[in-house]
């Protein structure tokens, strides 16, 4: 999942919501047989509960198939955006085949701001509140196992702002920079308002 989540994340960042699912590229005669999962989380197994479940984005990726987990953050589940910026969070883990070992909080740039380690096959993690500060926030529970396999909720979002332009992800094309010396920069730039940008300009110093 490393690379892929990696991928989802940086996706996010610029300011898509999505939800991890995991899909399988294989040929062979074992096509299919797999541990890893993507589960949804409905109310009843009807086509209308699961359509509905998927639209909400509350489903969770995983590569132990008997793992469950749900995660709310003050109240609002998994795939949802909040109504408020202190975001209380309740992680709901059972894992009947490995130890849960450590569980994580990830938010905008992959950043780990919580982490717990449990050591047991069922968790009830509810960690110190967050206040967001700034723009919206993405916030994601990412589960590792004994064994290593791993698990990724769908993201809970903070509440929108009108305008929330970044710079991130700054990098020299070509090699360091040196004082006085004319370099390229390669950065990403995302809006998570609501607000269009347009002709927008970065301007970059050296100090």
């Amino acid at each position: 999942m490393g690379k892929s989540a990696d991928q989802h994340f940086s996706a996010m960042d610029l300011g898509r919501q999505l939800a991890p699912t995991y899909g399988e590229d294989k040929q062979g005669a074992t096509w299919g047989q797999t541990d890893k999962r993507t589960m949804i989380v409905a109310e009843d197994l009807s086509q209308d509960s699961l359509l509905d479940a998927m639209k909400k984005m509350r489903v969770y990726v995983t590569e132990d198939k008997a793992l469950t987990m749900d995660v709310l953050a003050s109240g609002f589940y998994m795939g949802a955006t909040t109504d408020t910026k202190q975001l209380n969070f309740d992680v709901n883990i059972e894992s009947p085949n490995q130890a849960v070992s450590k569980v994580e909080l990830l938010t905008n740039g992959a950043t780990v701001v919580l982490t717990d380690t449990p050591i047991t096959k069922n968790v009830n993690w509810k960690p110190a509140p967050i206040n967001v500060v700034g723009g919206q926030q993405w916030y994601v529970v990412r589960v590792t196992l004994a064994n290593g396999d791993m698990a990724y909720s769908a993201p809970i979002w903070s509440p929108e702002e009108e305008l929330s332009v970044k710079v991130s992800n700054v990098e020299s094309v070509g090699g360091a920079i040196i004082g006085n010396v004319p370099a390229r920069l390669k950065a990403g730039i995302s809006n998570l308002g609501v607000k269009d940008v347009k002709s927008l300009v970065a301007r970059f110093y050296y100090d």
